[in-house]
């Protein structure tokens, strides 16, 4: 069984997963054929929507909240595709910068919400603080597979 991380500990990882996944080389490619500056894109995209899910925690307004994927009817797998398309303009420089600065605005609000009481009962529920802070695990997910790629 694995030993479940306080909050803080949570922050720490994804402080630590974030630093890595910055210092990934140029040549980086996923299984998917994704480049290191789709993988950057797809990254930007998710926070900025951990992004919106955190400001709604903090302002007490989850009721009915949605990820924007949802709202627009689309699998994830889709709006990951979508999002990459939508920003086809940017360099690899310009992806990395913004999901640097996304996400450190997604740590700050991890923070704040950590030392918030909790304010969502069920303790299953995405939008637990607890739940919220595991980013971590799916930047970690990447992290494998580009262990996995031979040069």
């Amino acid at each position: 069984m694995t030993e479940k991380l306080s909050n803080e500990q949570l922050i720490a990882q994804t402080k630590e997963v974030t630093k890595k996944l910055l210092s990934l080389p140029e040549t980086f490619t996923l299984k998917n054929g994704w480049k290191l500056r789709e993988l950057y894109l797809h990254l930007w995209s998710w926070d900025d929507e951990m992004i919106k899910a955190c400001e709604a925690k903090i302002n007490d307004d989850l009721e009915g909240f949605q990820f924007d994927h949802q709202m627009l009817g689309m699998k994830y797998t889709e709006w990951n595709d979508t999002i990459i398309e939508q920003k086809s303009n940017l360099s690899l420089k310009d992806a990395k910068t913004l999901f640097s600065n996304t996400r450190k605005k997604l740590i700050s609000l991890y923070e704040k919400i950590s030392n918030m009481p909790e304010t969502v009962d069920d303790e299953k529920s995405f939008f637990r603080t607890e739940n919220l802070l595991t980013i971590s695990e799916h930047d970690k997910h990447h992290l494998d597979q580009a262990s996995e790629i031979k040069d």
